[in-house]
């Protein structure tokens, strides 16, 4: 018998933040999701890795991989009153750990993804007068993520 398979829509793909300034176990009804105004979430990996050749593998050669980091790049147009964008919003000035959020990916079979992460490249204004506000930032993983599946 063969497996049926299923595409995945994006939109089924959910993203959280909340204030790194809560402890881990307080988080649960403390997410604020990126979902209104947003129109693509982009994926950025920057994998860190050596080539080593060994006589065993008779001339060719290993890649072992020693880092792996991830960025999100979310773009959409800004709603002044949203919570999440809000949130990312007021960080455009900070540094430092100022600009430190919880962040958490829900994949549609509820398998999460959730650490702190950093926001960066914030935008929310410029353009065209007759246009509406763009809402840009990053958000990358500092360090790997706990995985899971259910609620944080």
């Amino acid at each position: 018998m063969s497996k049926t398979l299923k595409r995945q829509m994006n939109y089924q793909t959910r993203y959280f933040i909340a204030p790194a300034t809560l402890e881990k176990t307080a988080l649960r009804d403390q997410w604020k999701e990126l979902a209104e105004g947003i129109q693509s979430i982009e994926e950025e990996s920057d994998v860190k890795s050596e080539k080593f050749e060994y006589y065993a593998h008779r001339g060719s050669s290993e890649e072992v991989v020693g880092s792996v980091s991830r960025k999100y790049k979310v773009t959409g147009h800004r709603l002044v009153g949203d919570e999440a964008q809000d949130e990312i919003a007021k960080k455009e000035w900070e540094t430092g750990d100022d600009r430190v959020v919880w962040f958490k990916i829900l994949e549609p079979d509820n398998t999460y993804y959730v650490g702190k992460a950093t926001v960066t490249s914030v935008k929310v204004r410029s353009g065209d007068a007759n246009g509406f506000a763009p809402f840009e930032s990053e958000l990358a993983y500092n360090g790997k993520p706990e995985k899971g599946n259910g609620e944080i």
